[in-house]
């Protein structure tokens, strides 16, 4: 929701702002641009009739009074560039679009873009992906926001070494479930990848791995390592044998763990299986041994069925996950569509959400 503003008062030369006390931008730039946005808007609209019209005002006026308080409280330098033909654009773009609707979330998204725009002095890579991602955000749904920020979950999924099942579904709970609410058809794919928010992988083959692999947190479908932490079915003391428990493999026994989903057997305590031969290496384990026992914990991971069984069981709403894993693994997140996610995550949870990979 956005902040209420107490009454505006103006002195000589200078506009004062109020969201609990007075806030002063002195000299006369920052009213001046105002006023020239806000006249701007008024003719760039179509003849509306006269009620629409004071309804379009009142939001345009609201919108930017929000605007400009967020603008001087996180960026103040940037509002001596605000007489800057582009910036005025931008400012007129986004009256616009939330005069149509008054929807306070795409003003809140619309405001922390235009923001982030302000942080870019000159002309870059970032600032049109920016750009652009102001003029394409009010032309999407909430449903089709929401699989884009699963998808970026999917891709990257955030947790921490040495963490278990129970940690895994309360991530689930806390940072995957308030986004499953959705309905997507083939139609919001097709009209996502018109918007330039999702592209077919270059490559037949290449595709975001399946859940099993995400959740093992080491991409094993990219690594050829797919040994899974949170799904491994384990192996019983008497599975492994004299092969580990001989007296002279101590240095394997230390990589393995009680399993998460049956007590009385092992599994590998390793979040990271892109670096597992490297902590074989550390503890001086025989790649032969220690390949062996990677392909005797793959013989017993759970099939991802089991998977999708186990997680749903646990958490119902989170089939909307599998649905969106199945129907867009083709398909990669563009660099206009991670900006739009990473604001809208922001809105949602207050958090902010890495999309570095986008920007490399």
């Amino acid at each position: 929701m956005f902040n209420k503003f107490l009454k505006l008062h103006s002195g000589k030369k200078s506009t004062n702002i109020q969201a609990g006390k007075d806030i002063v931008f002195n000299g006369s730039s920052y009213l001046e641009v105002k006023e020239i946005c806000l006249d701007l808007f008024k003719q760039s609209l179509p003849e509306l009739r006269a009620e629409a019209a004071a309804i379009a005002n009142e939001r345009a006026e609201f919108i930017s009074q929000k605007l400009f308080y967020e603008l001087w409280t996180k960026n103040p330098e940037a509002i001596t560039r605000l007489n800057q033909p582009d910036m005025q654009y931008n400012l007129v773009a986004i009256l616009k679009e939330y005069a149509r609707n008054g929807d306070q979330q795409l003003g809140n998204m619309l405001i922390e873009l235009f923001i982030k725009l302000t942080l870019q002095s000159n002309k870059n890579l970032i600032q049109v992906n920016l750009q652009e991602a102001v003029a394409v955000l009010p032309r999407m749904t909430v449903d089709q926001l929401n699989v884009l920020v699963l998808k970026v979950l999917l891709r990257f999924p955030s947790f921490d070494e040495g963490t278990d099942f129970s940690y895994l579904i309360e991530y689930l709970k806390n940072k995957v479930c308030p986004f499953v609410d959705f309905d997507i058809t083939e139609s919001d794919i097709k009209y996502l990848e018109y918007l330039g928010c999702i592209r077919r992988y270059q490559f037949q083959n290449e595709t975001y791995p399946d859940l099993s692999c995400i959740f093992s947190g080491g991409w094993g479908y990219y690594y050829d390592l797919p040994i899974d932490r949170f799904f491994s079915k384990g192996l019983s003391r008497n599975d492994l044998g004299t092969f580990v428990f001989d007296g002279t493999n101590k240095n394997c026994e230390e990589i393995l763990i009680q399993c998460f989903h049956d007590p009385q057997k092992l599994q590998l305590d390793t979040y990271n299986h892109l670096n597992l031969s490297t902590i074989a290496r550390e503890k001086n384990i025989q790649m032969d041994k220690f390949n062996t026992l990677i392909e005797r914990f793959r013989q017993v991971q759970m099939p991802q069925n089991e998977i999708n069984e186990l997680l749903i069981n646990a958490i119902p709403s989170i089939s909307k996950f599998f649905e969106v894993s199945d129907k867009l693994h083709v398909y990669e997140i563009t660099y206009v569509a991670a900006i739009i996610v990473q604001v809208y995550y922001k809105t949602k949870t207050n958090a902010d959400l890495d999309i570095s990979y986008w920007t490399k």
